[in-house]
């Protein structure tokens, strides 16, 4: 190795010592030389963007039905009290890093993924759903063939997948600059374009 060159920080392949950026790994060697350095900084913190509960109109039936056992018994107070604690206890979140669905009463079940791992979001809805302006929101990855993390219930659906979207649209774009243009999944196996 001459005085002209040195070893990238990062993979450590021989660079030209005056090197701003690695032309092996891509990285940069002075990070206040990244035109990405400000959103990459900005990324760092964890933002809640959206956080919501299923919609009073997805209970609709419990509350009927509550309201109906009301005026025969007390147990329709206890439905009615079960459908609204049910209501509480499932929160769905939207953050700049990850979508997340925490649920249960007693027991509790969260689920995430990552922005950067999301591979399909689908919205459903039922006729009564459309009416109620209603939906279930699915995500899921490659890494299953299932859905991830669900959303159900909540109102705007649609809306909160496009939302969902723009964030993957958003990193895909960012994770495409930091790389040189080259797209993750050849970044990610090595492969030139």
């Amino acid at each position: 190795m001459s005085e002209e060159n040195k070893k990238c920080p990062f993979c450590g392949e021989e660079i030209l010592s005056v090197a701003v950026k690695c032309k092996h790994c891509g990285e940069f060697l002075n990070k206040a030389a990244s035109p990405l350095q400000n959103q990459d900084r900005n990324n760092d913190v964890e933002k809640t963007l959206w956080e919501g509960h299923p919609s009073h109109y997805y209970y609709l039936f419990a509350y009927i039905i509550g309201g109906i056992l009301i005026l025969g018994s007390g147990l329709g107070l206890l439905v009615i009290l079960i459908a609204i604690l049910d209501r509480k206890c499932k929160i769905f979140t939207i953050t700049n890093k990850r979508v997340k669905s925490k649920k249960g009463i007693i027991s509790r079940s969260i689920h995430e993924v990552f922005i950067k791992d999301i591979r399909s979001v689908n919205v459903h809805q039922s006729i009564l759903e459309r009416l109620f302006n209603l939906g279930t929101v699915n995500i899921g990855t490659a890494g299953t063939a299932g859905i991830e993390v669900s959303f159900k219930g909540v109102s705007e659906a649609p809306e909160i997948k496009e939302k969902i979207q723009k964030l993957r649209g958003q990193h895909y774009m960012l994770t495409t600059l930091s790389s040189g243009g080259k797209p993750p999944a050849l970044q990610a196996v090595g492969l030139r374009r």
